[in-house]
């Protein structure tokens, strides 16, 4: 017989709240947190108003509302939590800081109010207070697998339960700061984007000290993956075909399915683990019993009776395709190239892209570069690279003068600017050979690997790319380093075929900054 599990003291304290302590309330698409009543200050009313437009989320407004009551009556003497709030909704309300452009000062904002150290340990003691459960010693089997020990990695142990019990508490109160800055600034939640994650993320790293939990849930869900790959190969097989391997399927899980869409609904006394083995076994069952919208058709060689093999049939295809694609990415990028130099009213003259047609001979690393900065304003890559050479050394131009500009250039400034390298090493020619491989340089890559914006890169960024490409980043940044390059300068014909010089760290800093823009 299990042994009874002493009831979370939150929860007895719901079951008989008293008005006096609701001064956070849901109504509808509302959450309403009572500045007025915390602070005695009748005017601040007007900033009472949270607005959440996402529809499913209504539904953990009121559970939302009771944990946050119950923290400010039993924790949160001082305010702190009434005080973050105040602050964001001013800070977006009426000063206006936030917008959508700068998404990340929002999130800097909200944990510079929301999570200051005292929090943090006031939170840490409501979970501490209200953790009754015990997986560890459990009887009954409520939290066992069934026939057979869980492998040590993918144990959760009541230390576990404690840390997700306090990110999902950080969750519940950042949600409607969240939310109501998507609204305000009318912010549609692109499925292919993770921006409630990245809201979400440093509550990992804030109550993880002791674990890594993040990992934790990746290995899980991984393994859970890879088991139904296992038995499921050629649905995977399938998919993967579409662009979903293992990899991507597994991050979706874990920052789409259980962090962003479902770690909110923890709750004390309740089953989280049995929670977490639903959510992503439900996920698998979807995603195989997903109907694919296209035919997949074997292309053999064999021939039928028109005389025609699988093979045949596909090339003949991909022609008309290949035909309508590059017309529809002509157009495209002939569009787009005019509305650039509208909207920048860049000055180029027809002798500056001749000049530039008759000297500069581009690399593939720096025709890279120039492309994946248009990819996200041409749609993709494919039409980059579908461009002719008048239209890429026009992108190309574009960019090295929005650079210069950055940098402090003017319009109408024909000296070579100190402060900035990269405008000129795209306009210009490589010299000698580009140094493919990784240069093994314990100074330098020490360096790297600790600047911050790195670190962004390859872990937020570009983290499925080093999935997939382990050190590519870190490859665009040696080739650059390691390779030479001569000026190609329309406005300093003077310059042309001497080397430009450029310190390690100053075109690194540069480089790891401009691919970061890209993906902006």
């Amino acid at each position: 017989m299990g042994t009874e599990v002493k009831e979370a003291p939150i929860n007895e304290w719901k079951k008989h709240i008293h008005n006096a302590d609701k001064v956070c309330e849901a109504d509808g698409k509302l959450f309403i947190v009572r500045f007025d009543k915390i602070f005695d200050r009748k005017y601040l009313s007007k900033y009472n108003r949270f607005l959440i437009k996402k529809s499913s989320y209504e539904k953990q407004l009121e559970e939302i509302t009771q944990y946050a009551n119950f923290f400010i009556k039993f924790y949160d003497e001082e305010n702190e939590l009434g005080m973050a709030y105040l602050a964001c909704k001013k800070a977006i309300d009426e000063d206006k800081i936030f917008t959508a452009e700068n998404m990340d000062a929002m999130i800097d904002f909200i944990y510079d109010k929301m999570f200051t150290k005292t929090m943090i340990q006031k939170i840490e003691q409501m979970v501490e207070d209200n953790y009754t459960d015990d997986i560890e010693g459990d009887k009954d089997g409520k939290y066992s697998a069934k026939g057979a020990k869980y492998l040590e990695s993918l144990e959760f142990t009541n230390e576990h339960i404690k840390i997700m019990l306090a990110i999902s508490f950080g969750m519940k109160i950042l949600s409607p700061v969240m939310y109501h800055y998507f609204s305000i600034n009318v912010i549609k939640l692109d499925k292919s984007v993770f921006y409630i994650y990245n809201f979400y993320k440093r509550l990992f790293d804030i109550f993880g000290t002791r674990c890594n939990m993040y990992n934790k849930l990746f290995v899980y869900t991984k393994t859970k993956v890879l088991e139904s790959k296992a038995n499921n190969e050629l649905i995977f097989n399938q998919r993967e075909i579409m662009g979903y391997d293992e990899f991507s399927i597994i991050h979706k899980f874990v920052r789409k399915n259980i962090i962003e869409d479902n770690m909110v609904k923890f709750k004390f006394n309740e089953n989280i683990i049995g929670f977490l083995k639903t959510i992503v076994k439900y996920q698998l069952l979807y995603f195989i019993r997903e109907e694919l919208k296209r035919t997949l058709t074997e292309v053999t060689y064999t021939k039928n009776a028109d005389g025609l093999s699988g093979v045949d049939k596909l090339v003949m295809n991909l022609t008309k395709s290949d035909e309508g694609n590059t017309l529809i990415a002509e157009l495209n990028a002939e569009m787009i190239i005019d509305e650039i130099r509208k909207s920048f009213d860049v000055p180029i003259t027809d002798e500056e892209i001749e000049y530039y047609k008759k000297y500069h001979r581009p690399s593939k690393l720096q025709i890279r570069l120039v492309y994946n900065y248009y990819a996200k304003i041409l749609g993709n890559c494919r039409d980059c690279k579908l461009t002719s050479r008048e239209q890429y050394i026009i992108m190309m131009l574009v960019l090295k003068k929005k650079l210069l500009f950055d940098a402090g250039a003017s319009k109408d400034d024909n000296n070579v600017i100190s402060t900035t390298v990269l405008p000129y090493i795209l306009s210009g020619n490589l010299e000698g050979d580009m140094v493919n491989r990784i240069i093994k340089n314990a100074k330098f890559d020490s360096t790297l690997e600790d600047s911050y914006l790195y670190q962004e890169l390859i872990h937020v960024d570009y983290d499925l790319l080093e999935e997939i490409h382990p050190e590519d980043i870190k490859s665009i940044i040696s080739k650059m380093v390691n390779s030479s390059f001569t000026y190609v300068c329309y406005e300093r014909p003077d310059l042309l075929g001497k080397k430009i010089m450029y310190s390690d760290h100053k075109i690194s800093d540069e480089l790891t900054f401009f691919i970061r823009s890209c993906c902006s």
